[in-house]
C-alpha cells in the first residue's frame, strides 16, 4: 500500500482527496490540518500540524515518510488576503518552504504535488485567451502573489535539488462541503 500525506486535509479539497485515495484501497492516507477536526475514516492518522513550525513539519515528514505529498494547505479566501497580506504570504509560502525542506531530506524523496491556483495568472488580456501554462504571472491579490510564489518555489526545488515536484494551477472548483463564503457555494445554498 502506498502512503500519501495531505496538507489541508480537513479543508474542502483535502477532505475530498482523502476520501478518493482511501476508498481506492491502494493508499494509506496521513492528514495534516492546522486545527483539530472531526475524526475521519479516511485517515490512518490525522494530525494537527502548523506548517509555519519548520521543526514540527520536518519531524512529521521524517516519521511518516510519505511517497506522495499533496500540498493543499493554504489561506485560500481572497478577501482575507487583502485583510492580512503578511499572514497569507507567510502561511502559503513559508509553510511550503518548510514542507519542501523536509521532503528533500528523505531518501528516496517523495513526489510533492504543489497546488497553486489560477489566481497566480491574475491579469489576463482578452488577446491572451485561452490561458496556457506559458501565461506570465500578473497576480491581482496577495493570495495570487502567494500562489505564484508557491508555484515558483516548487520549480526552484526541482531545479536546485532534483526534488520531484508537480505544479498544478487549478481554476475554481466547487462541490459539496465548500464554505458558503465562496460565491458559488453561497449562491447554491440560498
Amino acid at each position: 500500500m502506498r502512503r500519501a500525506l495531505i496538507t489541508g486535509a480537513s479543508g474542502f479539497a483535502g477532505s475530498h482527496l482523502a476520501a478518493h485515495l482511501a476508498s481506492s484501497g491502494r493508499w494509506e492516507v496521513i492528514g495534516l490540518s492546522a486545527r483539530p477536526s472531526a475524526p475521519s475514516p479516511y485517515f490512518v492518522q490525522h494530525l494537527v500540524c502548523d506548517l509555519l513550525n519548520g521543526e514540527l513539519v520536518r519531524r512529521t515528514i521524517t516519521y511518516w515518510r510519505p511517497e506522495v505529498i499533496f500540498h493543499l494547505a493554504a489561506v485560500s479566501y481572497v478577501p482575507r488576503s487583502f485583510q492580512d497580506p503578511v499572514g497569507t504570504i507567510a502561511n502559503n509560502m513559508i509553510g511550503q518552504v518548510h514542507l519542501l525542506e523536509a521532503a528533500r531530506t528523505l531518501d528516496p524523496p517523495p513526489i510533492v504535488i504543489v497546488v497553486s491556483s489560477s489566481d497566480a495568472y491574475g491579469l489576463v488580456h482578452e488577446d491572451e485567451l485561452p490561458v496556457t501554462e506559458a501565461q506570465p504571472f500578473r497576480p491581482l491579490s496577495p493570495y495570487g502573489v502567494s500562489k505564484a510564489g508557491q508555484d515558483l518555489l516548487g520549480l526552484q526545488y526541482y531545479l536546485a535539488y532534483g526534488l520531484p515536484v508537480v505544479r498544478v494551477r487549478p481554476f475554481t472548483h466547487i462541490g459539496p462541503g465548500q464554505s458558503e463564503r465562496f460565491s458559488i457555494s453561497g449562491f447554491a445554498r440560498q
